[in-house]
């Protein structure tokens, strides 16, 4: 089972090979929002295989229902066939979703030559549907120190804040106090703000002419609680909600959410591990240095009705 965004509300089948199938089935019909999807499959066989009458072809059964929430990737049972399972890759994949949240582009930009969407203004965000990120992981820690943890991979401190550089951008969590008392070990609550890094936009004639063209991902404060529960097998099992989220970034924040407790796991198991630099850092210095200020986006001269995501 997964999560998908669907800008329009509508989730259609696709051929490997382009053509949507005959019945060209339409899965969804609530209107833009995310939607879960679950794929069943039976009869599965061996690429070489054929089908005989002993041995019926495979079946597949495609399930979408809207949800307000994501929550991941989950694998309900696995078949015993080869090359059936794949090992994730957190941190590429937060690199690419960090990316995509600037761009509102799920393009690889170095490739595709997408740049960033119009500036979008508050008015028009604050109508847009929202959605709850929740995504947890057993980490080998109590759960005082899972949560300790967790905070040294959540980027540099500025007096109790916590500080992500995201290019031109940089995203500061804020702790805040916590709903009961005798919590302070095992729960955690942050205020997840956006923010220039700078302070205000960079000018036109900057030296990164590309930063001009971003607009603040979310101007809305969003929420963060992390909780650590300890487990029978001695484990904790670390949760993170992140509460209110624009839903077209819910999938891209549970891929970077998924990379922190990866690190946090890895931090945990090898203390004396360096701490490297996140994974989006690099790419967004790059696309300053790279894109020209004379590149002319690829939306301009859509219809201002256009929607940028």
């Amino acid at each position: 089972m997964g999560t998908q965004w669907a800008p329009k509300g509508t989730i259609t089948l696709g051929r490997l090979m382009g053509s949507p199938p005959p019945s060209d089935p339409n899965l969804a019909a609530a209107g833009p929002g995310l939607y879960r999807l679950e794929v069943r499959a039976r009869h599965r066989r061996l690429k070489q295989a054929s089908a005989t009458e002993e041995d019926p072809a495979e079946a597949y059964e495609l399930l979408a229902w809207p949800v307000t929430e994501d929550t991941g990737h989950v694998t309900i049972r696995m078949d015993d066939l080869p090359g059936s399972r794949w090992e994730p890759r957190p941190t590429h994949a937060a690199q690419l979703a960090m990316v995509g949240i600037l761009t509102d582009s799920r393009d690889d930009p170095f490739r595709s030559g997408v740049l960033p969407r119009p500036i979008r203004r508050p008015e028009d965000i604050e109508h847009l549907p929202r959605a709850r990120v929740i995504r947890s992981s057993l980490v080998p820690a109590a759960p005082g120190d899972a949560l300790a943890a967790a905070r040294t991979i959540l980027g540099r401190r500025h007096d109790d804040t916590h500080v992500l550089d995201v290019g031109p951008f940089e995203v500061r969590l804020t702790p805040q106090p916590s709903p009961a008392e005798g919590k302070a070990d095992d729960d955690l609550t942050l205020t997840w703000n956006w923010d220039w890094s700078g302070g205000a936009p960079p000018p036109p004639d900057n030296d990164h002419p590309w930063a001009s063209q971003l607009s603040i991902p979310d101007p809305l404060a969003t929420t963060v609680r992390l909780s650590a529960i300890r487990t029978p097998s001695g484990d904790t099992e670390l949760t993170i909600n992140h509460d209110d989220v624009l839903a077209h970034h819910a999938i891209s924040l549970g891929l970077i959410w998924e990379y922190v407790l990866a690190r946090t796991t890895a931090s945990l198991r090898d203390p004396a591990q360096h701490v490297e630099a996140h994974p989006w850092e690099e790419p967004l210095d790059q696309l300053a240095r790279e894109y020209p200020s004379n590149l002319l986006p690829p939306w301009r001269g859509q219809s201002e009705d256009t929607p940028p995501w």
